[in-house]
């Protein structure tokens, strides 16, 4: 490397960005799946900050197989993006909702139902047939989509999860500790898309921002099976000191869940699940590898950290 230590910091996080971007990741993974959907019968739901990207991706690999869908982007990538035919898109809030994002969000329940209904009607019509073999919803998850995609349930406001959500962030709770609770308060989150979508064959692509990659709390893992519980939504508020803080209608139907009163959210082994195909498409450590290759390539002896970093970003610079 002849050039100022500078400059090759700047090329290794250009080639770590270059590594996941989100257009070229999603069109590899959906081209071989292209002759596995007929013309005009792929749907799509993207919700995140790398929604755009990869509903471009999507219409790369698919081409005429991809009928339209739902968009919900963060406002500033979305006041500049240009769409496929049929993409509906919607600018998202984050880190906190916002309106438009609930209703991107009620518009993706509407497409969910409309695919369970499509795909009931195909297995009627094709006595025998296996629906679940030709996927018909593909569903694109990147980071940011659990508040993008906040949908409350009755008797919770949009301003009552942000001040649910405001009060966990500043008592320095964690993303699992964040989308424990927002999977109890909201009706997608949790599994409860793939409960809309019951029946439905649906393809799920997902790029990972959360360490470890567990797909139950990306984007609060709308798509598998959820592990916590209200009673587990109630010891994270409890346990942060924001029990108090919360808005009433939060804590009163928090409660009830845990008596009983409203359903939990799906589990392992609920059939609702049956249809999804889920598949992390990207994420942290390869975007790792981007930056490490191209660290080797300026003639750099490259180490590369093996355990995750964690915690605040100013204790987690000393120690590097």
């Amino acid at each position: 490397m002849n050039g100022p230590p500078v400059d090759a910091a700047r090329e290794c996080l250009l080639a770590a960005i270059s590594a996941v971007n989100p257009r070229e990741l999603t069109a590899q993974a959906l081209r071989g799946w292209r002759a596995r959907a007929k013309p005009r019968a792929v749907d799509v739901i993207a919700a995140g900050k790398a929604a755009v990207g990869m509903v471009w991706g999507a219409a790369d690999a698919l081409g005429d197989r991809l009928r339209g869908g739902i968009a919900i982007a963060p406002s500033g990538v979305y006041a500049a993006a240009s769409m496929p035919p049929g993409m509906v898109a919607f600018a998202g809030g984050h880190p906190l909702p916002n309106d438009e994002g609930a209703r991107g969000a009620e518009a993706a329940v509407t497409l969910l139902r409309e695919t369970a209904r499509r795909a009931g009607r195909a297995a009627n019509r094709e006595a025998g047939s296996d629906p679940g073999r030709e996927p018909c919803l593909l569903v694109l998850i990147s980071g940011g989509a659990s508040a993008m995609t906040t949908l409350p349930v009755a008797g919770i406001t949009l301003g009552d999860i942000t001040a649910t959500s405001r009060a966990l962030m500043a008592a320095g709770a964690d993303i699992r500790e964040l989308n424990c609770v927002r999977k109890h308060l909201d009706r997608l989150k949790g599994g409860l898309m793939a409960r809309i979508a019951a029946g439905a064959a649906i393809r799920a692509l997902v790029l990972s921002d959360v360490i470890g990659d567990p797909l139950d709390v990306i984007g609060s893992g709308p798509l598998v099976p959820d592990s916590t519980t209200y009673a587990d939504a109630i010891a994270v508020l409890r346990r942060r000191g924001v029990w108090g803080m919360l808005p009433r209608t939060v804590s009163a139907h928090l409660l009830g869940g845990a008596r009983g009163d409203h359903p939990e959210t799906p589990k392992a082994g609920d059939p609702c699940f049956g249809g999804v195909e889920i598949e992390i498409i990207g994420n942290n450590a390869l975007a790792v590898q981007g930056a490490a290759a191209e660290a080797r390539r300026l003639g750099f002896d490259v180490w590369v950290e093996g355990e995750p970093v964690a915690g605040e970003a100013r204790e987690a610079g000393a120690a590097f």
